[in-house]
């Protein structure tokens, strides 16, 4: 893998690669790093199949006979999916932990996730118990880019611990997250919609997984798991 770092080129991070199979063309770009880059699709075998029948939906990739054919391909492939006034498309984001002041990639990965999907950003945070006004101070302090539309409820607050112990009640919080999601829905959806969470647990119902994408704590919100996420919102199923 080679990464393009022309001066006239506007998407970063850039990886353009030689395709081995060359199915669709002789170069493959995509919008990552080239760690980033899945090497199961010029692996051997079954990981090859695997990856090109199963995860390549959920890349962005540019194609093409030379690398600036890939490069303008990707580059059509990077413009927003339509913004259907029918289709309501909600992220819900526990930015607690996730996102640290001077956190850039955090902050233009999310920012690229809503550019893609035209989402609607729900708060799920545990500093939610501490009032609206304190997640409007932590969301202006990290100079997020985009503005968050609304607060998950905070259903664990009739269970909470009589003698207010915080342990237990994060231990609550984190328990009814789950439940504060799907009651947010039912109380706010009147269309067809589509959502994304992005959390660091992966303490979710069994039928929210496909739209879970856990975060690793050390690496934060990472480009693959941008992209990933603008796949779930996109996605018609």
């Amino acid at each position: 893998m080679e990464e393009l770092t022309d001066n006239d080129i506007h998407i970063s991070p850039l990886t353009i690669i030689k395709n081995r199979y060359g199915e669709g063309g002789e170069f493959l770009a995509f919008n990552l790093e080239s760690w980033e880059v899945p090497r199961e699709i010029n692996d051997d075998g079954l990981d090859f199949i695997s990856f090109w029948h199963h995860d390549a939906q959920k890349y962005i990739i540019g194609k093409g006979d030379t690398p600036q054919e890939a490069l303008d391909n990707l580059k059509a492939k990077l413009n927003p999916a339509p913004d259907n006034p029918l289709i309501d498309k909600f992220l819900f984001l526990d930015f607690e932990g996730i996102a640290n002041l001077g956190d850039q990639d955090f902050r233009e990965n999310l920012q690229f996730i809503v550019e893609q999907t035209h989402c609607k950003i729900i708060i799920t945070s545990l500093f939610r118990l501490d009032g609206p006004e304190t997640v409007h101070e932590k969301w202006k302090e990290l100079q997020m880019p985009v503005e968050f539309y609304s607060m998950t409820p905070v259903m664990s607050g009739f269970m909470q611990d009589p003698n207010n112990h915080l342990a237990e009640n994060i231990k609550l919080s984190k328990r009814f997250k789950a439940l504060e999601i799907n009651t947010w829905l039912e109380a706010n959806v009147m269309q067809d919609y589509r959502y994304a969470i992005l959390d660091l647990s992966s303490d979710f119902y069994i039928d929210q997984e496909d739209h879970l994408k856990t975060i690793d704590k050390e690496i934060g919100l990472s480009r693959v798991v941008a992209l990933e996420t603008v796949w779930i919102l996109n996605s018609d199923k």
